[in-house]
């Protein structure tokens, strides 16, 4: 064998944008490594969620 790689994933979703910031000083506390699928949208909100 000459040699190997290794990878991680983690999804997380949260419904309090204020807690970006932390979430992420914590993971790269960690030692994670940000990348740019760090951030991949906001769910969609329908009508019935609002009322």
């Amino acid at each position: 064998m000459v040699g190997y790689q290794a990878s991680n994933r983690v999804t997380i979703k949260l419904h309090d944008v204020s807690k970006v910031a932390g979430v992420i000083d914590v993971l790269v506390g960690a030692g994670a490594e940000p990348t740019s699928e760090m951030f991949s949208g906001a769910p969609s909100v329908t009508p019935a969620a609002l009322a």
